[in-house]
């Protein structure tokens, strides 16, 4: 004799709004007209991208007349136990059931047992009598049974008219998408739909602080969220939530929260592999194939990659020829912070690898800069540097020169060099003349008197232009 599984009862209670709740005018009608019109809708993204926060608003804004069986899907969900709950979500609509709704999970162990168990829930609700039925599951990425979804394939094939699934999950099911993509039968909503825009964050800031909505700040607060969490859900209410601390540290504690949030939310359930490939690759800004494989030394990069598109996972598609994905910066700043901690050597090999083949001077530098790799960094420069300099980008070398420290201009010559050289465009002759007096003396130390005396014909030019000719001549006679 087989028994249903226990399950916790608030599985199958639908979510209420959450507090502080934000009307999403142009969300909540999409979605809305998403259940009415089509027999499965699926919200997809990663964590805290406000799915289950979508629904609740969907349920609230149902019509009369429209009936509806919530389940939140288990860790590690099984058939069985999806069966349960979906039984016990029936039992409030009182279906006419031709089969015991005990007996579906027996049934579904026979040979044809999931068309068989299809068959009998298909029939229940096409003979239930309401305008409109939802079945909406949450949390789909929890559920670890194929068979789960195989049933799921065959009831969406058949569903009467009147009914609609909704599935939310943080990664995408493995169901006939395409097919139903192709006849216009499935509505989607991804991250790009479910992320916050301009007018709905300023709206959840004056929701968060009313006392100062109508502050000339509340819409540069908003602004500079938008940015900085690029319309995640969780972001911007993490952020908030830490109010008016930002003056006594309030940004750090808002990054440890969101990395907390990451950590647990979305870290602790990936699969090793892909855990993995995401901290090796998360020094680049953008993600190919090519790329990612060199910086992480993973042979199964382009599959990998692959994966975190299907999955959602804080990620943006570029128009490019080569598919390229970009990486929320906020879950790229969890992501490497986390390979740092974890892995120091992994992380600096990671920056070392991302600087071999970057074509942008400035982005190669900074790989270099940041593993503290300063003798590689020079040698990019005094590769690359000097054609900069001859188009116009000086400014740019100036600026990558700034971020070596000053015990590396006491070890390198070089760069009182270039420093020097960039101050020529703008005619800042104090600059120049510091910078080559700085090289002259570094190079006669190392004894690199080629060097010195090129530094020196340098400094001379400097001397004649501030008008120091007796100085700048006593050294040409030494030239």
């Amino acid at each position: 004799m087989m028994f249903a599984p226990t399950f916790a009862i608030t599985r199958i209670q639908p979510p209420r709004r959450p507090p502080g709740w934000v009307d999403r005018p142009r969300l909540q009608q999409q979605l809305r007209h998403a259940v009415q019109a089509q027999p499965l809708t699926l919200l997809c993204a990663a964590a805290g991208y406000g799915k289950t926060a979508a629904l609740a608003q969907l349920i609230h804004d149902l019509p009369p007349g429209a009936v509806l069986a919530w389940i939140g899907a288990d860790e590690d969900e099984q058939l069985p136990g999806f069966l349960a709950c979906l039984c016990a979500a029936f039992e409030p609509l009182q279906l006419p059931w031709r089969v015991s709704p005990d007996a579906l999970a027996t049934l579904a162990l026979a040979d044809r047992g999931l068309r068989e168990v299809a068959g009998a829930l298909v029939n229940a609700l096409a003979g239930l009598d309401c305008e409109r039925g939802l079945i909406l599951i949450d949390d789909g990425h929890r559920i670890v049974d194929a068979r789960v979804f195989e049933l799921l394939q065959m009831v969406i094939e058949r569903l009467p008219a009147h009914w609609g699934i909704v599935l939310s999950s943080r990664a995408e099911p493995p169901l006939a998408l395409a097919r139903w993509r192709a006849a216009g039968n499935l509505a989607e909503f991804r991250q790009a739909d479910l992320q916050f825009n301009a007018d709905e964050v300023e709206a959840l800031v004056r929701s968060a602080h009313p006392a100062t909505a109508a502050g000339a700040d509340s819409g540069e607060q908003a602004r500079s969220l938008l940015a900085r969490t690029q319309g995640w859900a969780a972001g911007l209410r993490l952020s908030l939530s830490v109010g008016r601390q930002a003056a006594r540290g309030g940004e750090r504690l808002t990054q440890r929260h969101l990395f907390d949030f990451l950590a647990t939310e979305v870290l602790q359930d990936m699969p090793p592999r892909l855990r993995e490939f995401l901290l090796l690759s998360a020094v680049l800004p953008e993600l190919t194939a090519e790329r990612c494989a060199r910086v992480s030394g993973l042979v199964d990069a382009a599959a990998l990659l692959d994966e975190v598109d299907r999955r959602g996972l804080f990620v943006s598609v570029l128009a490019t020829d080569v598919p390229t994905l970009r990486l929320h910066d906020l879950f790229r700043e969890f992501l490497e912070d986390r390979l740092r901690r974890e892995q120091p050597e992994a992380w600096l090999q990671s920056l070392r690898r991302a600087a071999e083949d970057e074509p942008d001077l400035a982005r190669a530098v900074a790989y270099l800069q940041r593993a503290a790799a300063w003798e590689q960094a020079l040698g990019v420069l005094l590769q690359r540097g000097f054609s900069l300099l001859a188009t116009g980008g000086g400014s740019s070398l100036a600026q990558m020169l700034a971020q070596f420290p000053d015990a590396q201009y006491a070890a390198m010559p070089d760069l009182w060099m270039l420093r020097g050289l960039t101050a020529w465009p703008g005619y800042d002759f104090d600059a120049l003349l510091h910078c080559m007096h700085h090289a002259v003396a570094g190079y006669a130390a190392a004894g690199r008197e080629r060097d010195a005396a090129l530094a020196s014909a340098h400094l001379c030019a400097g001397l004649q232009h501030v008008g120091r000719f007796d100085e700048g001549t006593r050294i040409l006679a030494r030239l």
